[in-house]
């Protein structure tokens, strides 16, 4: 009769507690998810279920909002009342800022275990390497939008919603020709 030695002794791991349990703070870029700012109430009101449903939570967790006015608009009906920060600002990046001035890091990292940064845009690279640094978990949420590689590599944890979304189509700004005397006129077509 043959016996390997032993090498090692096996010992049953600890599993520590879920990184998902402590507090978190959600930062949801609406546009990056939603693949811009063209979205109707429909397809908001899917994003937030789909969010909602499949991304873990605890019932002490904070949700910020942020997108464009145009989109904003559109979300105000298909939103919760209660439980949701909106933010709005306009501009290249605009919700992006909106949703990173908001952090205060020191504040942050005393009060929660969780950054959920719900946004591929690779503004948030910084963010999560900060985060981290601070001890926080970083789970990245990404939506239609692609994911900038960086922000990718620095998250702890990730997680692609499966949107199913007809409406999800690229912002084309309205093209606007001069009028008499500078008021606007829309293109005629030719």
């Amino acid at each position: 009769m043959h016996v390997k030695p032993v090498t090692s002794i096996h010992r049953p791991q600890v599993r520590a507690a879920s990184c998902f349990l402590g507090r978190g703070i959600h930062l949801i870029d609406a546009e990056n998810l939603l693949g811009g700012p063209n979205a109707q109430a429909g397809a908001i009101r899917h994003l937030w279920e789909v969010y909602r449903y499949n991304i873990p939570t605890t019932a002490n967790d904070q949700y910020f909002w942020a997108s464009s006015q145009r989109l904003a608009r559109n979300a105000v009906g298909a939103l919760p009342a209660q439980g949701l920060r909106i933010l709005v600002r306009d501009g290249r990046d605009g919700a992006d800022d909106a949703l990173i001035d908001i952090v205060d890091l020191e504040h942050l990292a005393r009060r929660f275990q969780r950054l959920v940064i719900a946004s591929g845009d690779g503004k948030f690279a910084d963010l999560a390497i900060a985060a981290r640094a601070a001890g926080l978990h970083v789970h990245l949420v990404t939506g239609v939008s692609d994911c900038a590689r960086r922000l990718n590599r620095m998250a702890t944890t990730r997680a692609r919603l499966k949107l199913y979304i007809a409406d999800a189509t690229a912002h084309q700004p309205t093209l606007r020709a001069a009028g008499p005397m500078g008021h606007g006129a829309d293109p005629v077509p030719a």
